[in-house]
């Protein structure tokens, strides 16, 4: 209960709900620009498709084909879906496994304050302390205060990676039956920036290449 007050009464709450915002718009732009490049694609080739389907009797198979996929409910699900690419066809598992959809809820809700606690804790004190000394341009404590904010900056950033792209977007995935689950792949192994780059958010580099 204290930790939501403080949130509330926290003067830069209007700022985090606007980034929660910005962030969720340009999510939506994203998959917005997937759903028309993979519908004019398929109008494209619309013909040779059906060509195809007709020879093949590829209907047997349980998939959806342009132009049946153009309906409310395919694109309600893929707003809703953990992925920026769009398909006509995505990977279902055949149910919802309740264990594993317990468990990144609890993590998720866990997280969650664990994050708000250690920012209202740690790092807007020692943020607010430092602002002294950038107002006196004195080098040698602000060198000093980004060190001190080093840390917790990196302790938040790892806690926000794991209650996003695991927790979040696994009890998401779990709760559609959606298949795919390879948000992020071993960037904690990655040997140069690039490959840093194109592992820790599969979801848009994934986006960027197609």
């Amino acid at each position: 209960m204290t930790i939501s007050i403080c949130f509330i009464q926290f003067p830069y709450t209007t700022l985090v709900i606007a980034g929660i915002m910005c962030m969720s718009y340009t999510v939506l732009w994203l998959k917005m620009v997937s759903y028309v490049q993979v519908s004019y694609w398929c109008r494209q080739k619309r013909h040779k498709v059906k060509k195809m389907i007709d020879d093949n009797n590829f209907k047997k198979r349980d998939l959806v084909w342009y132009p049946d996929n153009l309906s409310y409910s395919d694109l309600v699900y893929f707003l809703f879906a953990p992925t920026l690419c769009y398909e006509l066809n995505f990977p279902r598992t055949p149910s919802i496994n309740k264990i594993f959809l317990f468990r990144r809820f609890v993590e998720a809700t866990f997280l969650f304050f664990v994050l708000i606690s250690l920012f209202q804790q740690w790092l807007v004190p020692a943020a607010l302390s430092s602002m002294q000394p950038f107002k006196e341009m004195d080098f040698g404590r602000l060198l000093e205060r980004i060190i001190t904010l080093a840390l917790p900056n990196h302790l938040l950033w790892i806690l926000m990676f794991y209650m996003v792209f695991h927790s979040c977007l696994n009890l998401l995935a779990e709760l559609l039956r959606f298949g795919d689950r390879e948000f992020y792949s071993d960037w904690w192994n990655a040997q140069t920036v690039s490959q840093f780059w194109s592992t820790w958010n599969k979801p848009v580099h994934r986006w960027c290449l197609r």
